[in-house]
C-alpha cells in the first residue's frame, strides 16, 4: 500500500529542508546547512543516547554529522535536492485524477502485489 500524504510534521520538516536549500550564502554552503534538517530529524532519541553513530565507524556525534549527513548533502546538487523534496512533499496519490481527493478511493483502483515494511522504531513513519 502506497503511504497517505504526508503528515504534518513531514511537511513542516520538508519546508526546513527546502529553506535550507534555497537560503542565503554561498551555494556550496547550503547543503551543509540543509544537511542539519535530518540529522536531527531521522534518528530515534536511543540512536543519540546510546551513540550508535559508532557502530556506523564514527567517533563522535560531529564526526557522524560530517562524515555521513554533510557527505551526502554536499555531493548532490541543490536543484536536485529540492526536486526530490517537492516531490515528497506533494505526494498525494488521492490527488490522482479521477479519484475525487480520496487517498482509499486512489489506493483500491491499485492492482499489484505490494508489501508494506514499516520500521518499528521509525520516529516518521510509523505502523
Amino acid at each position: 500500500m502506497a503511504p497517505p500524504p504526508p503528515a504534518g510534521p513531514t511537511r513542516v520538516f520538508l519546508s526546513a529542508l527546502g529553506s535550507a536549500l534555497r537560503g542565503g550564502g554561498p551555494a556550496k554552503r547550503r547543503p551543509r546547512t540543509a544537511a542539519q534538517v535530518p540529522a536531527g530529524w531521522t534518528a530515534s532519541h536511543e540512536f543519540w543516547a546510546k551513540r550508535r553513530y559508532r557502530e556506523l565507524g564514527f567517533a563522535d556525534r560531529d564526526a557522524y554529522l560530517t562524515g555521513f549527513w554533510n557527505a551526502f548533502f554536499t555531493s548532490r546538487n541543490v536543484d536536485d535536492l529540492l526536486v526530490m523534496a517537492g516531490t515528497w512533499e506533494r505526494s498525494d496519490v488521492g490527488a490522482t485524477r479521477g479519484r475525487g481527493g480520496s487517498v482509499r478511493t486512489a489506493l483500491e483502483a491499485v492492482r499489484a502485489d505490494t508489501a508494506s515494511l514499516p520500521g518499528l522504531r521509525n520516529q516518521r513513519f510509523a505502523p
